[in-house]
């Protein structure tokens, strides 16, 4: 195992699989890219598809997880922020890693009742292995 993918929206679960993303990093001397995503788009009168909320916070989110990837040994860490559903972004990158690691509960509660988890999405749709982390 070469390459570790983890989803990375800041919540509690989030920072939990991104610690157990970053252990196995180091004990496979793998790399790991963090994932930021947001549901919410734009489509700019050009057509051009944009991250609606605010794309530099997105973007300080990611970073503040390579923070937390580096304090728990790291040392081969990038991230990515996606404008797409935090699933749909993971499923998407999923081909260029070797496991994609999620948390079992984002921020979107009242979303996960209505569509289901990120995390079975990702589960089910994902073609390599996946770790879930409680």
């Amino acid at each position: 195992m070469k390459r570790i993918l983890v989803g990375y929206d800041g919540s509690i679960s989030a920072g939990h699989a991104l610690a157990r993303a970053a252990s196995l990093a180091n004990a496979m001397g793998a790399s790991l890219t963090i994932l930021t995503a947001a549901s919410d788009r734009l489509i700019r009168g050009d057509g051009v598809e944009t991250l609606a909320v605010d794309d530099s916070a997105a973007k300080r989110l990611a970073e503040a997880g390579c923070v937390l990837a580096r304090e728990h040994g790291v040392s081969d860490v990038s991230f990515r922020v996606a404008a797409e559903a935090p699933g749909d972004a993971l499923v998407a990158a999923s081909p260029e890693f070797d496991l994609v690691v999620v948390g079992h509960r984002g921020l979107g509660a009242l979303q996960e009742l209505i569509l289901g988890s990120t995390a079975k999405w990702v589960v089910d749709h994902v073609r390599t292995s996946v770790l879930v982390v409680r």
